[in-house]
């Protein structure tokens, strides 16, 4: 990639996250952050996508898979806030009958840990159950954007299996490639939210819809610097569960690292 490698990447997201936001960040300024965030990661995303395919590599993914939207899906305040305002965009009907799915599968959702939401097979509250297709495509957190499977067949076995490997399975191959430069634009945007006395503790998806759809304040709350939402446990086996620690000590730590390397 060019020059400066990620860090420069993630400069460049930074100074432009922390202008859109301006000095005191308003709901209107973090939707203009995280739109920005979202075409730059995309951007990023396709041309890895076009790339692997003059190479001889297929992504898998099609419009109408949805075998990985059974899952807990980490999305940070400021994510959830664009799908909120997605949906809060709908009519009333249609957001009602959102409600009164959310209402039911809430509590299923915040009972199971990450493993068990994969075996139970609930899907995101985003996810058309009729047509596979996610029901706020442009407002998917990046997690989605860059999570691309390159075979549909695995995706499906995983699914069948309620996301266990039976003896002589292979993981789902994964193309790895997007997600550290995908990663690194969304670690700038919260570097910048964080510096702007923002909380970026990950909630889970749809429940943290369903806690926002429930009491609309709460994105009110936020923005005066509380932490509303239901914070979602990270998998078991990543390093910020190996290491105990909290998102913000992460993002945190890794500003220290930048500055002390004179990047930001």
């Amino acid at each position: 990639m060019a020059a400066g490698g990620l860090d420069g990447l993630i400069a460049k997201a930074y100074g432009v996250t922390l202008d859109t936001l301006g000095e005191c960040p308003t709901r209107e300024g973090v939707l203009a952050a995280i739109r920005a965030g979202h075409e730059a990661a995309q951007g990023l995303i396709d041309g890895i996508a076009a790339d692997v395919a003059t190479s001889g590599r297929r992504v898998g993914c099609k419009s109408g898979c949805a075998f990985c939207c059974h899952q807990h899906i980490a999305v940070g305040p400021a994510e959830l806030l664009g799908m909120f305002d997605a949906v809060t965009s709908w009519a009333p009907e249609r957001q009602a009958e959102l409600r009164r799915r959310l209402d039911q599968d809430a509590p299923r959702i915040a009972a199971l840990g990450h493993a068990e939401r994969r075996a139970a097979r609930i899907p995101c509250a985003m996810l058309d159950r009729k047509t596979g297709l996610c029901t706020a495509y442009a407002a998917r957190p990046i997690p989605c954007r860059s999570h691309l499977s390159l075979l549909r067949t695995a995706c499906e076995r995983e699914f069948r299996n309620k996301g266990t490997l039976r003896p002589g399975d292979k993981p789902v191959p994964v193309l790895q490639e997007p997600k550290p430069l995908a990663g690194a634009v969304l670690v700038a945007v919260e570097l910048a939210l964080d510096a702007r006395g923002l909380s970026v503790e990950p909630t889970e998806l749809s429940l943290g819809l369903h806690t926002a759809l429930c009491d609309p304040t709460l994105f009110d709350r936020w923005l005066a610097g509380e932490s509303p939402f239901p914070v979602l446990a990270p998998p078991p086996e990543s390093r910020r569960a190996r290491l105990g620690l909290t998102y913000t000590a992460m993002i945190r730590a890794e500003r220290e690292r930048l500055v002390g390397q004179g990047v930001i």
